[in-house]
């Protein structure tokens, strides 16, 4: 099946389970700031919230740590040299991806490592077709 299907377990919001698309996406920063808050925030509102609001920053935090290791559990699997970054986040990615990237790169055999992650200038890529390489 879609890698985007797989369920994701995560023990920061009671063991809940998301899919894949549902969590590392613009859509889930928000359903984790709902289970953390009670409150519908969006993406963007997250990451523009002030700096005081503790439930975004810890927010930000659990997607950056799964996100870290879904490019891992992608780079034991594929392999690829190469991760093509789309969707609701692209234009976010300076707010997340540096964090996210330091993480991989610690917790990730080198062997395994992707060399290069890029923004992809296209819209609605995964209308397009999805490619690793």
């Amino acid at each position: 099946g879609e890698i985007s299907q797989r369920p994701m377990i995560i023990p920061e919001l009671g063991q809940r389970v998301f899919k894949t698309d549902d969590f590392l996406s613009g859509k889930g920063l928000s359903n984790i700031y709902r289970e953390l808050s009670s409150k519908e925030l969006t993406a963007e509102e997250i990451f523009l919230a002030p700096a005081d609001n503790s439930l975004a920053k810890k927010t930000i935090g659990i997607f950056i740590i799964h996100f870290a290791a879904f490019l891992a559990e992608v780079s034991y699997f594929y392999n690829p040299q190469k991760i093509i970054l789309n969707g609701s986040l692209k234009k976010s990615a300076d707010l997340f991806l540096p964090q996210a990237l330091e993480i991989y790169r610690k917790e990730t055999i080198d062997f395994f490592q992707f060399r290069e992650v890029v923004i992809s200038s296209l819209d609605h890529g995964a209308c397009l077709g999805a490619v690793l390489s």
